[in-house]
């Protein structure tokens, strides 16, 4: 375990820390759960040791190998594997020593997405580019594949199951079924849909005490619970932003005492459900420092804890849960979990009522449907909301929205409201004549008295028709002609370049230069960011105050106009200075305007390159 408290941090700070907690659920209620810390990096070296270098080698030793974006882990006592998508390798964290390494495997895998142990200590590792599930033994060997040549199969998840492994294929939306020993798939379950069985990108597998599977079924925002033989028990979870619902499940473990607990990329939380699919509680958050969880992933259960941070006194942990923090502060979160008597009490009158416990479970994570948070959004004069001035609507609503406190989702804002085919209804509130989050937002109904949450459009969209997703979309595009246009997809199926998305975002089409050479100025409608930012909304930066709009320092700019790959806005950064807003085969692809990540998971979010790489564009080491 960790003897000292370097590897261990708080808020992302490295160096000792003091040893704070945060536990759910907040005071007066019984503690259920208690944040103990961070596993980011492994010891570093101590004063002896970087002396004992510098005389031998003339050179500091290196810096301990540091988590960049933890994906998934599996839990061996106090030992943890883990898969880190950016570092595209396997981790081993050695608690005794304080170590974090490289584990070494023959062949290493194409993409690792996943990995587990098998019954007999051999590993399963899921690998996404090789399409295959490969099982090692404990020396790093390979012993067997699991694959489907010639089929739809991209593994995201792999179980033990008796003599079987359950695979979550996201590439055919269902579970396939392999002989542990053979390798033979024998059966699929599932197929790509909504209802029960059927998923929607399966993702994280999980076993229950009592055998049972659970999938999570991420774009259904559920966990399924089926039995050994395939058939369908139960859902847990639902669509929501309450406790107990889910936005964008990633991943599922399973207690000891068969306490089920989700993480959701949506919410930034861990949600907690009772054997029966009760929801308990939820904890994380975007919060900064101990208490915060921003983009978890993965999550393994384990009864010791790699760390010698302890729970505070009176506060017994039956077990502890292991989360991967993908953001802010890349890591392992370590949480103590009270165990079956703590979760009773939730749901039983221990300490609360059991008013208050199905208050606790069903509360809401947003301010929106509550009477006492009106002051989250309008400013209060004596116990009364103020209105809100038209102009900072939509920086008011991205100040949460900005896919890291909420959900964000792509906005039209700021763009005209009237144009060839195009016309917004009268009485659709607008700003100067442009769209603006109320223009489709009715979000004043959720203050009218007796106000509560819809189960059908909790988004508020003006014209709303749950049989028809783009309905509301033509009370404004009235226009007969195709209104659906990409910006970002500006090539046809016979590979024409489509005029109409180029003139979405330039004044007029540009002729593309063949050898993907910036000719001169673009002639965008709007400088910099701001053309960006009429649809997208701000995600979340590195950076506390953002990479957009700041200005370069003379280095940087002197550095990216050599290599000319980076396009800057007047000297500051843009959005399209990391990322590329050209469709892929527009230009060469090792050209200024056609480069693009290799990896493609970085190559989805249209980076220019690979993250490390583009990072150190510009922040030299």
């Amino acid at each position: 375990m960790l003897s000292a408290p370097w590897a261990c941090t708080t808020g992302g700070d490295r160096g000792p820390v003091a040893a704070r907690t945060a536990v759910y659920p907040p005071p007066p209620q019984p503690p259920q759960v208690v944040a103990l810390g961070n596993l980011r990096s492994g010891r570093p070296p101590t004063q002896a040791e970087i002396e004992l270098a510098t005389f031998l080698f003339g050179a500091e030793p290196q810096p301990p190998l540091g988590l960049i974006k933890p994906l998934d882990l599996a839990a061996l006592g106090r030992d943890l594997l883990i898969v880190d998508s950016s570092l595209n390798a396997m981790l081993r964290w050695g608690a005794e020593r304080d170590v974090l390494d490289e584990l070494e495997l023959s062949p290493r895998p194409g993409r690792p997405s996943a990995v587990r142990f098998a019954p007999d200590g051999d590993l399963l590792v899921a690998d996404a580019d090789g399409r295959a599930v490969l099982r090692y033994d404990a020396r790093g060997a390979l012993r067997r594949t699991y694959a489907q040549p010639g089929d739809a199969f991209r593994p995201a998840d792999v179980l033990s199951v008796g003599d079987e492994l359950w695979v979550s294929n996201i590439a055919a939306h269902r579970i396939d079924v392999f002989d542990a020993t053979t390798g033979r798939r024998t059966r699929s379950i599932g197929r790509p849909g909504s209802a029960p069985a059927e998923f929607r990108v399966p993702l994280g597998l999980a076993l229950t005490p009592a055998g049972d599977v659970l999938a999570v079924d991420m774009l259904n925002a559920r966990v399924q619970a089926l039995a050994a033989d395939g058939r369908w028990l139960r859902e847990i979870g639902g669509p929501g932003d309450r406790v107990g619902t889910f936005g964008r499940p990633k991943d599922v473990a399973v207690g000891p005492d068969g306490t089920v607990f989700a993480t959701d990329a949506a919410s930034q939380r861990v949600h907690a459900f009772d054997p029966q699919g009760r929801p308990l509680l939820a904890f994380g958050g975007p919060e900064s420092g101990e208490a915060g969880l921003l983009l978890p992933a993965g999550i393994a259960i384990t009864r010791e804890p790699p760390m010698t941070r302890t729970a505070p006194p009176g506060f017994e942990p039956a077990y502890y849960v292991l989360v991967c923090e993908q953001l802010r502060d890349p890591g392992i979160r370590v949480f103590a979990w009270r165990g079956a008597r703590g979760s009773r009490d939730l749901l039983q009158a221990g300490g609360q009522s059991l008013a208050a416990a199905r208050r606790n479970a069903a509360g809401t994570l947003n301010p929106h449907w509550s009477a006492e948070d009106c002051g989250a959004c309008h400013a209060m004069v004596d116990l009364r909301p103020t209105p809100i001035a038209p102009e900072k609507v939509d920086a008011l609503c991205l100040s949460c929205h900005d896919g890291k406190a909420a959900g964000a989702e792509a906005h039209p804002i700021g763009r005209l409201a009237s144009g060839p085919g195009l016309a917004t209804p009268a009485g659709w509130p607008l700003n100067a004549g442009r769209l603006t989050c109320l223009t489709c937002h009715d979000i004043l109904r959720h203050c009218e008295a007796g106000a509560r949450r819809p189960a059908e459009n909790p988004a508020l969209v003006r014209g709303f028709d749950p049989s028809d997703r783009t309905a509301s979309c033509r009370h404004c595009h009235t226009s007969a002609e195709p209104w659906r246009v990409n910006p970002h997809r500006q090539l046809t199926a016979a590979g024409d370049v489509d005029a109409d998305s180029c003139t979405l975002c330039h004044n007029a089409k540009p002729e593309p230069p063949a050898d993907g050479r910036r000719p001169g100025q673009p002639d965008l409608r709007l400088s910099g960011s701001a053309l960006c930012l009429t649809c997208h909304a701000r995600h979340w930066d590195y950076a506390p105050g953002g990479h957009a709009d700041r200005l370069v320092s003379a280095r940087m700019r002197d550095r990216l106009a050599g290599r000319r790959l980076l396009p800057l806005s007047d000297e500051r950064v843009a959005c399209y200075t990391c990322h590329n807003p050209h469709q892929p085969g527009l230009f060469p692809g090792d050209s200024p305007l056609g480069c693009v990540a290799r990896t493609s998971q970085d190559a989805e979010l249209l980076l220019r390159m690979d993250q490390l790489e583009l990072c150190t564009e510009c922040h030299i080491p």
